[in-house]
């Protein structure tokens, strides 16, 4: 079953504390990105998991192979249950990455960074990326696939022919999840339904969420489409 993980990208204290309160027990899952984590820090991670919660530390590392073991080592010993890394940094970089696991002795998930869902085809030309969008995605779920990462960060888009070629356990982690409410900055897209019927493990959704006047009522909402 697809399952609902709630961005927190939030960074005033009293709001997350609100918001935290607010929807306790209809939730268990979160996502503690840049804006987060620069906040607060790992105290965030450290409560959230404290109160038995599951957290996706979503920090896209790029760097050397041996900072990118470092970071992840960090990670693990924080207890996360999933980290992500950007697979355009390469397969050494992927290695030192799992080695990272290896050395906190953690099961945490990683997660390979395909495409930003941000990503169009004319952006990801000037990047410098030849083919389609589509193509590039598939290469770098593939190539995080043979370097024995669990799973790949895209968009739901990406899901159908992702999902032709790289079937379960290996994970999909669908961001960019279009639904009634505020715009969102992501230009490739889909539905909690369509997530469910294209095979996401997990979809991410924060704005919706968080800047609701009912985040109850819409996370009710998209768990029923998930439960489709």
């Amino acid at each position: 079953m697809t399952e609902l993980i709630v961005s927190l990208d939030m960074t005033d204290l009293s709001s997350l504390n609100n918001f935290l309160e607010q929807i306790e027990g209809h939730a268990d899952f979160f996502k503690i990105g840049l804006a987060p984590f620069l906040a607060w820090g790992p105290d965030l991670v450290v409560r959230l998991k404290k109160e038995g919660k599951r957290v996706f530390l979503d920090l896209k590392f790029f760097d050397i192979p041996n900072t990118v073991r470092l970071a992840t080592r960090f990670a693990c010993d924080l207890g996360v249950d999933m980290v992500n890394l950007h697979i355009s940094g390469g397969g050494a970089m992927m290695e030192a990455a799992l080695a990272g696991r290896a050395d906190a002795g953690g099961d945490a998930k990683i997660i390979g960074v395909t495409v930003l869902t941000s990503f169009s085809q004319e952006d990801l030309s000037a990047a410098g990326m030849k083919g389609s969008v589509q193509e590039q995605v598939l290469r770098f779920a593939s190539r995080a696939h043979r370097q024995g990462l669990d799973g790949v960060v895209c968009s739901i888009e990406d899901l159908s022919f992702i999902r032709q070629r790289l079937s379960p356990p290996f994970l999909t982690v669908c961001p960019g999840v279009r639904m009634a409410g505020p715009e969102n900055d992501q230009k490739r897209t889909g539905t909690p339904m369509e997530a469910v019927r294209f095979g996401a493990d997990y979809i991410v959704v924060g704005r919706p969420i968080i800047e609701s006047s009912d985040p109850i009522a819409v996370i009710r909402a998209i768990q029923q489409e998930l439960s489709i």
